[in-house]
């Protein structure tokens, strides 16, 4: 038994030290995030790929290219997330989140997606 207590004591110890710099992080990026929410949002062409968390201002339009996220649950409905690529008018592709789509009754059946016509701005 002691020897036990002597291997196990340090792991646990390690793991208690481990668990508070994964809060100090998770802190950080909450942080980070929250700071990324009150900034104003940037356009396509002035997108940093080293900053996480940035708001986006996008024009363009919705192309037909869409993917449902399978086996999702929202306020106990099951369904599908939906993601669908932007086009904008800078030339540049972005998938965007457009919601939460209910799934039918019947499992072979996939929802309908609608998607809006025309020319969009999107933050």
């Amino acid at each position: 038994m002691t020897a036990f207590f002597v291997v196990l004591l340090p792991v646990l110890i390690t793991l208690g030290f481990w668990q508070v710099s994964r809060g100090a992080e998770k802190r950080t990026l909450e942080m980070n995030y929250l700071q990324q929410l009150t900034r104003l949002p940037v356009g396509a062409a002035d997108i940093n790929p080293n900053q996480a968390f940035q708001r986006v201002r996008l024009q363009g339009q919705f192309s037909d290219q869409y993917f449902l996220l399978d086996n999702q649950v929202s306020k106990g409905v099951t369904g599908y997330w939906l993601v669908q690529v932007f086009d904008d008018i800078s030339g540049r592709r972005f998938l965007t989140n457009r919601g939460f789509l209910a799934a039918p009754s019947r499992r072979e059946l996939f929802p309908q997606v609608e998607t809006p016509d025309g020319e969009l701005k999107l933050v």
